[in-house]
């Protein structure tokens, strides 16, 4: 139930472009749609969030979209502070947000 929330409230922020990332759990959801969305390589469940947080950064300041959801992402990731909350759940948002299981 947890996961489907979460992802309920990620995905409500970048339609409705409202509100910001609240804990790991949202931005490590947030992070693997970025890895859906670039396919880039760098982004791994297995990357702790302070070491995460700088690859998703620079991956944001040179990802170019046209798509409004997706700029919103960019701006939802770029606010966002990594926390050290870092665990299976945490794991399973970026899995979930890649597509890869679902919620």
């Amino acid at each position: 139930m947890v996961p489907y929330v979460v992802k309920m409230a990620v995905d409500m922020k970048m339609n409705r472009q409202i509100s910001t990332l609240v804990g790991n759990l949202e931005y490590y959801y947030a992070v693997g749609c970025l890895k859906r969305m670039t396919g880039d390589e760098r982004l791994s469940a297995d990357v702790a969030p302070h070491e995460i947080e700088p690859i998703v950064r620079e991956i944001i300041a040179g990802w170019e979209t046209e798509d409004e959801t997706e700029k919103y992402l960019k701006v939802l990731l770029d606010r966002y502070e990594a926390e050290d909350d870092y665990n299976d759940d945490v794991k399973n948002m970026f899995r979930i947000g890649t597509g890869e299981v679902s919620a």
